[in-house]
């Protein structure tokens, strides 16, 4: 019971369903993330292939009909026959094929007669629906400016400080600019008076700002969905993997502080340290350098972000 997926440089790997921790979209394809953190790919948007997975893990159960949640919150049960089943999600047109050895008379497995049986995989709209594909919504464009949003700054399955998923995945929208203050201009202030700022934002680009004055109050706030949706000061993983790798492309462009040496292409991070929770993460956008910085001192720059949830 094998999920066939593209690995890193279009090669070929199969994968055990229930080794599957998550599903989440990118762009218009599907990344699949393993128990052990293992990336994959799909070239199929992601209902397709949730879909797929969904019909074949009842296959499996011997049922046509299943739901089950991704992350996979329990391991689908081995088929009992002696079918090898391997769902393929790296070609245009999703097959899922069943390999059988005939047994004769005797019980012996003809294992030089293996067939091969193909069951093509259809998901087209349910009876009366009259949505056509235009219709249905599409994943923004990395850096795209979405009204009433934010720029899209990608996809982000957040891990707390100790490495562990929070099982979730959320779209993130920077704010079109840097933080500012009460007049509208751009603010550099320290990491306790930024946290005090974006706390104190109603309706800043259609949004308020959160409560979370360290990435521990963030990520608790990810779990129960009281920061889904407001504006907040993004993770060190956000900071230098979504918005610092991402400052050049599309409406993100020319949008951050990037020239000189002085303190405003520095960005503040709400990542604590482990140690000395007095300072925290921040990152250079001149250069992509890095390093913590107290609480108190000194006056940095902040792109807030806020998330939309994800469906996994």
């Amino acid at each position: 019971m094998f999920v066939k997926v593209l690995g890193s440089y279009s090669d070929t790997a199969e994968v055990g369903l229930p080794s599957i921790a998550e599903v989440h979209p990118y762009g218009d394809k599907t990344k699949i993330l393993t128990q052990n953190d293992r990336e994959y790919w799909s070239a199929h948007p992601v209902d397709v292939v949730r879909k797929a997975l969904t019909l074949f893990a009842g296959l499996l159960s011997g049922r046509e009909e299943m739901q089950i949640p991704f992350p996979l919150s329990n391991p689908v049960p081995e088929p009992q026959s002696l079918n090898g089943w391997c769902l393929d999600l790296t070609k245009n047109q999703i097959e899922l094929t069943e390999e059988s050895a005939p047994i004769d008379a005797k019980g012996n497995i003809q294992l030089n007669a293996m067939q091969t049986h193909v069951r093509i995989l259809s998901y087209d709209q349910k009876p009366g629906s009259n949505k056509s594909e235009q219709d249905a919504p599409k994943i923004p464009q990395l850096g795209q400016m979405i009204l009433g949003k934010g720029i899209f700054a990608g996809v982000w399955t957040p891990k707390d400080r100790d490495g562990k998923s929070l099982g979730k995945a959320f779209n993130v929208y920077a704010a079109p600019e840097d933080l500012t203050d009460e007049s509208g201009k751009k603010a550099l202030l320290t990491f306790k008076d930024t946290a005090k700022r974006i706390t104190a934002l109603r309706n800043w680009h259609g949004h308020d700002g959160g409560n979370f004055p360290n990435d521990t109050a963030l990520y608790e706030g990810l779990r129960n969905g009281s920061a889904v949706g407001k504006w907040f000061i993004p993770t060190r993983d956000l900071l230098t993997d979504n918005l610092y790798a991402n400052k050049d492309t599309g409406d993100l462009k020319g949008t951050f502080a990037t020239n000189g040496s002085g303190l405003d292409v520095w960005y503040w991070s709400c990542t604590e340290h482990r140690d000395h929770t007095s300072f925290v993460w921040n990152t250079r956008f001149s250069d992509g350098g890095d390093d913590w910085h107290g609480i108190d001192n000194p006056r940095l720059s902040c792109r807030p972000c806020r998330v939309e949830a994800l469906s996994i």
